[in-house]
Formats: C-alpha cells, sequence, structure tokens
C-alpha cells in the first residue's frame, strides 16, 4: 500500500488510536507496518461499480475510508489484496463500527452487516475463492469479468439497479484490465 494513501486514512484516525486487534483485523500488518489492504467482495464490487459510472465518493457519511482505499486500489491493480468475510481496511473508521461489529441499519428491521455478511459468503462462494485468500485486483477483475452473470443475480444492491452495476463494472473492467 503506497504511504499517500496510508497518511490520509491515518490522519483520519491515528494508529495510535486503534488497538492492535483493531489495526490488524482491518489491514495486514507486519512489524507494526501496513503490508497489505483487507477489502471485503462486495466493497471493491462497489469501488468498481462507483469507478465505471465515473461516481467520486468523496466522503461517506459514517466516515468509513472508502475514498482513500478506492484511490489506493485504482492506483495500483497489481497489487494485492486479501478478501476478507466480515470488518475491512474501508470500515477501520467508520462511526457506526463497535468493537469490530457494525452496527449500522438498513432499515429497521435489517443490520447492514446481516445483509452484507449473507452478501459476501454467496460471493466467496460465486468467485470460488475462500475467506482470507490473498490475490491481486488484477486477478479479482478477471474472475469478476468470468464469472458477472452469476454476481449480478446474487448481488441486486437495494440502492442500485442491476444495469447500473453490470454497465459500471464492465467499463471498471475494461478500463483498469488496459493497464
Amino acid at each position: 500500500m503506497k504511504a499517500s494513501a496510508l497518511t490520509k486514512i491515518l490522519t483520519m484516525q491515528s494508529l495510535s488510536a486503534l488497538t492492535p486487534r483493531q489495526l490488524s483485523s482491518t489491514f495486514c500488518v507486519h512489524d507494526n507496518k501496513i503490508t497489505m489492504i483487507k477489502i471485503r467482495p462486495h466493497h471493491l464490487l462497489d469501488i468498481l461499480r462507483d469507478y465505471g459510472n465515473e461516481v467520486k465518493r468523496d466522503f461517506h457519511p459514517f466516515g468509513a475510508s472508502l475514498k482513500e482505499i478506492t484511490n489506493d486500489i485504482l492506483s495500483d491493480i497489481n497489487q494485492n489484496i486479501r478478501l476478507v468475510s466480515r470488518v475491512d481496511s474501508i470500515c477501520v473508521t467508520c462511526s457506526k463500527l463497535e468493537n469490530s461489529i457494525c452496527k449500522a441499519r438498513i432499515n429497521d428491521d435489517l443490520l447492514m452487516r446481516e445483509y452484507n455478511d449473507d452478501l459476501d459468503d454467496n460471493l466467496f462462494d460465486i468467485m470460488d475463492i475462500s475467506p482470507g485468500s490473498e490475490l491481486s485486483v488484477r486477478n479479482f477483475l478477471e474472475i469478476v469479468e468470468n464469472r458477472m452473470s452469476s454476481i449480478l443475480t446474487q448481488f441486486s444492491s437495494p440502492n442500485n439497479s442491476p444495469k447500473v452495476r453490470e454497465t459500471g463494472t464492465i467499463i471498471a473492467i475494461r478500463k483498469l484490465s488496459n493497464r
């Protein structure tokens, strides 16, 4: 991970404010240095959708590190990432994260974490990847491209039409694959 992205993330919430457990649960750390982004599959798919649709996320309503992680991922698609099934590097600064548990709600009846946990579990199955797997962003793009229809069938976001997600993801894959 590039130092510039880390600096931005860590100015939002300094390393000293994070417990070792929080730090290691949201980033890969070696010798007290962040070495790799941990990211949930649906977060990476959201980043691709937004990039392809030219949607900029300058801030997150709950203070999550979406902009910084997005910029880092898009700056180098050859970097390795670790796909995780729960809290990731985007979540580390979110105001709805309490003791590594997301407390945000989609509505009165559904916690965001329940929806996203089920979604990511299904995405891992569709992509034939295990939680904790490390791969390059480029490899992730290839998997998504090869399994696009199954992913889109599973990933019907309450906030987007399937066509918006499909169009943005296809455009993102094309743009990024040519780097």
